[in-house]
């Protein structure tokens, strides 16, 4: 507004509203960004009128959405904390929500699917997983829904170099799954890796390997 304001002045012969409005900028803001980083920000966002704006409310609701209230000891005294509701430090179901910003309503919609579906799912992990990674990548899976158990290491023959989900031919039916739901949502964050029918060593449960940390 100061800028609109001083460009419609002549700087000539407003000078001194020119100094009166700069002595006033000075008096209100209060900053320890640069004039170099004034610069950049400025050249970044002098355009932002054009842009589509989206917001999101992290922990809009606290009752049931992913942040929950809490508290922790801090010393000798206790104060009030927001935490991840999946997991302490678990922030894999957050960073999920950022990155669906732009499709909330079909995010939100497929979570519900999900969740009422209760799929089955196999996992299987790397040996050089970290115990916290495995418990955070677990915890995430089961808020969608999934009913998460250990799969012997040998009912897959390759040694997988990233996370991978491997499927039957043809695994679900309408007694089973309904339409492969949770297949179409592990496929956005996992690589699907179809078995031929020689291969008899998974059946209608799909197998999990999680070689690395989920990220998204």
């Amino acid at each position: 507004s100061v800028k609109d304001k001083v460009l419609k002045l002549n700087p000539i012969l407003n000078a001194n509203t020119v100094v009166s409005l700069i002595n006033i900028a000075q008096e209100s803001l209060k900053t320890d960004l640069s004039l170099v980083d004034m610069k950049r920000l400025y050249d970044t966002y002098k355009d932002s009128q054009e842009y589509e704006i989206v917001s999101l409310v992290i922990g809009e609701d606290l009752l049931r959405g992913n942040i929950k209230e809490g508290s922790r000891q801090f010393g000798a005294n206790r104060g009030y904390i927001l935490e991840p509701r999946i997991g302490e430090q678990n922030y894999l179901e957050i960073q999920e929500q950022i990155a669906s910003i732009e499709q909330q309503e079909l995010y939100q919609q497929e979570l519900t699917n999900l969740k009422n579906l209760s799929p089955r799912l196999q996992v299987m992990w790397n040996a050089n997983l970290s115990r916290q990674d495995k418990e955070h990548i677990t915890e995430f899976l089961k808020a969608r829904g999934f009913r998460i158990t250990e799969a012997s290491q040998n009912l897959i023959t390759s040694s997988p170099t990233k996370n991978m989900l491997y499927i039957a031919n043809n695994p679900y039916t309408a007694s089973t799954q309904a339409e492969g739901q949770d297949l179409q949502y592990l496929k956005k964050i996992f690589t699907i890796d179809q078995i031929t029918s020689s291969d008899t060593y998974i059946e209608d449960i799909p197998v999990l390997y999680i070689h690395s940390p989920l990220t998204f």
